[in-house]
């Protein structure tokens, strides 16, 4: 089943105080960034693409 990439959405989750809380949300278009525990940027749309066979 394909997913449709407009619903495609990103969550990132840090931990405090002992429980997992959301922390940032991309979807479709944005980029999912972050500097810890290590920098980095995942773009929403680069997860979707259809790959040539």
């Amino acid at each position: 089943m394909e997913q449709p990439e407009d619903s495609v959405e990103l969550h990132l989750h840090r931990l405090a105080d002992g429980c997992y809380g959301q922390a940032e949300v991309a979807g479709p278009g944005q980029t999912l960034a972050s500097e810890e525990p290590f920098p980095f940027a995942i773009d929403v749309a680069s997860l979707t693409r259809r790959r040539r066979v």
